[in-house]
């Protein structure tokens, strides 16, 4: 069973109609394949925009006064078969893994760190250079199983580390670079940043995890005593997701602001058997003006 109208589960962003970033989602209506309106969808900035018009609020402003709208589920005729996750070649990777002079995101933890420190997450965190933009760099996603899901591919000012979101927000996907050279459509199933230091660190460290694939790499300098991995995104702390992760122990370090919303999400991961603490160190440290601005653990210790 499935809802007609659901979010577009494809990688196209559109400019959302509250903050005017490009990280809009767009409701689709599953049986005219068609998008609803514009304004129809949801932001993914979810501590800083909160944006969210459904389907329900949009129907129900367009019915008469004291009109009830119901939405049903549409009964699928048969099983629709779980469709195959898409991999990128890890060759491809591995040639991304050179051209350090042209990175600026490697470029600043030289800044940081010094060259022997930057050398070493790189290495770590396999850590890409990638020609779309000049100075861009790639995150990629490696899974437990060695196995390439996708690549994040951004810029970052060498100077302050700060990623560059003028004129436009520098953020794209090596898998929707690659689908556009391709006639196969690309199944993406994203995994946690750093899952692949499963095969490397053992059973006995503790697992922290972060939102922002710059944070883990910066606390795995400063902290190695734990495996540090990032979610990317906060529709990414899902049970899916850290399945890899069962019976481990893990710490979570929500942003700023989004403390509550980590509470709410980690209910759901009980069901992993894991030993979860999630912490409001930054929450009980930070300054007014810090919790605007959603500071992370590296804003502090950058």
């Amino acid at each position: 069973m499935e809802y007609r109208f659901s979010l577009d589960h494809g990688s196209k962003k559109w400019p959302c109609p509250s903050c005017d970033k490009k990280t809009f989602v767009k409701y689709v209506d599953q049986e005219k394949k068609e998008y609803l309106a514009d304004h129809v969808g949801r932001c993914d900035r979810e501590i800083n925009c909160q944006y969210h018009y459904p389907p329900k609020l949009y129907f129900q402003s367009q019915l008469e006064p004291n009109k009830t709208l119901v939405f049903k589920k549409i009964a699928a005729t048969t099983k629709q078969p779980k469709k195959a996750v898409s991999y990128i070649p890890n060759k491809l990777m591995e040639q991304s893994l050179k051209g350090y002079d042209k990175n600026n995101f490697y470029q600043y933890l030289v800044n940081q760190l010094g060259v022997e420190v930057a050398s070493t997450l790189s290495n770590t965190f396999k850590i890409g250079t990638s020609k779309h933009w000049k100075g861009a760099n790639i995150f990629w996603q490696v899974d437990h199983l060695g196995k390439v899901r996708t690549g994040k591919v951004m810029l970052y000012d060498t100077n302050n580390g700060k990623r560059v979101k003028k004129p436009f927000n520098h953020i794209h996907w090596v898998h929707s670079i690659l689908q556009k050279q391709s006639t196969q459509k690309y199944y993406l199933n994203q995994c946690l940043f750093g899952l692949h230091q499963l095969n490397t660190n053992g059973t006995s460290k503790v697992i922290a995890i972060v939102e922002s694939e710059k944070t883990a790499i910066l606390m795995t300098a400063f902290m190695p005593q734990y495996i540090w991995m990032a979610t990317g995104g906060l529709s990414n702390l899902s049970l899916d997701k850290f399945e890899p992760l069962r019976y481990r122990k893990l710490i979570l370090y929500p942003d700023l602001n989004a403390f509550d919303k980590w509470q709410d999400k980690i209910q759901d991961l009980k069901a992993l058997n894991c030993q979860i603490k999630i912490s409001n160190l930054l929450e009980a440290m930070a300054s007014t003006k810090e919790k605007n601005q959603g500071y992370d653990l590296a804003d502090y210790l950058v």
